[in-house]
């Protein structure tokens, strides 16, 4: 009965290996294979470097093709340094909220463009030079879509992206210029 017993067992974790094997050999070969381990961007947060997986299809990332320019990593900034960059005019604020969020209230002079409709909106970036400032927010210290959309601006080359996490919420709070309806 053990002998029976184990050569079952013996044979059902080969069996096994030899599936997990195949499905890894398959996936490293299949443009459309998934990335075992996600890639990772360097980022400011608190001033201190964090590393933030990039959640991208390889089919995606394959075809990109060059590497971003390293002017510097998504930095994070203070409510104080955005309101400075505001009322400077040089720095194109983003709302990584949704649509309906951003038409109830956002920075003034801000572009909507919901994490989720990223890939739908790259062509708005083309205008732009790759040192373009560019600061993303969203709703506030609890939300990452700011911090995902800056990595994704930089897939994209630019340099000088920002992600200000106190977000919608620190900036009402603070009585700084907002304004109310749809996206440009």
């Amino acid at each position: 009965m053990k002998k029976v017993l184990f050569l079952v067992l013996t044979r059902s974790f080969l069996f096994g290996l030899c599936c997990v094997v195949s499905a890894l050999i398959f996936n490293r070969f299949s443009p459309e294979g998934i990335p075992l381990i996600n890639p990772a961007k360097d980022v400011l947060l608190g001033g201190e470097p964090v590393k933030i997986p990039i959640f991208q299809s390889a089919k995606f990332l394959k075809s990109q093709g060059t590497q971003p320019i390293d002017f510097q990593p998504a930095r994070e900034i203070t409510l104080t340094e955005a309101s400075q960059y505001f009322r400077s005019g040089k720095a194109i604020f983003i709302d990584a909220r949704s649509s309906d969020e951003y038409e109830m209230g956002h920075i003034t002079r801000a572009v909507s463009i919901p994490l989720q409709e990223f890939e739908s909106r790259r062509t708005f970036f083309e205008q732009f030079p790759l040192d373009q400032l560019f600061i993303v927010y969203c709703a506030g210290v609890h939300c990452s879509e700011s911090i995902e959309l800056a990595i994704q601006l930089e897939q994209l080359n630019f340099g000088n992206v920002c992600f200000y996490p106190g977000g919608y919420d620190k900036w009402v709070e603070a009585d700084y210029p907002t304004w109310k309806g749809e996206k440009p």
